[in-house]
């Protein structure tokens, strides 16, 4: 009898190591230089970049659970970004928070050619955005919120520039 309940508090032990494990973190911050590429996935309630963040892939980036996102710093993505939350059943909704701050900045770029897509979707209740969001000449700048505050911000969508030789 008692080796059954050892055995059974450990089988107990390891189930909530994992319950425990698998919850999103509180805050993923950033500092420095980000390749996101390397640190994927992204599984917090807030995220929060001061630094450069690059990530490269074929669909917009996004992270599971965060309610909160905020850039003072610079993101870059090819194809872009997607600011919204990401529940753990992969339904998604508004986020509660998205800030980019006076200085930070956040670029959508083509994969390749300028003309090709580029997404920056963000939906959450708030949001503010006080520096600058920027997309490809084909890009798509979608903000979706109940409160947005676009004062002193800059939105850019790049022209097509021609290319080649006379």
């Amino acid at each position: 009898m008692f080796t059954k309940s050892i055995r059974l508090s450990g089988v107990l032990a390891v189930a909530t190591g994992v319950a425990t494990w698998a919850q999103p973190i509180g805050i993923y911050e950033n500092f420095g230089f980000v390749d996101a590429s390397k640190e994927l996935p992204i599984d917090a309630e807030s995220f929060a970049n001061y630094g450069t963040f690059d990530v490269f892939s074929t669909l917009p980036f996004d992270t599971q659970n965060t309610l909160n996102f905020t850039n003072r710093g610079i993101m870059n993505g090819s194809v872009g970004f997607s600011f919204q939350h990401i529940a753990e059943n992969g339904d998604r909704g508004p986020a509660r928070n998205f800030v980019n701050a006076r200085g930070g900045e956040i670029t959508a770029a083509p994969p390749v050619f300028e003309s090709e897509p580029s997404f920056l979707l963000v939906e959450a209740e708030n949001i503010i955005n006080q520096g600058r969001l920027n997309v490809g000449a084909g890009g798509l700048i979608r903000l979706t919120g109940d409160e947005v505050n676009l004062f002193n911000a800059g939105l850019e969508i790049n022209p097509i520039e021609g290319t080649g030789t006379i």
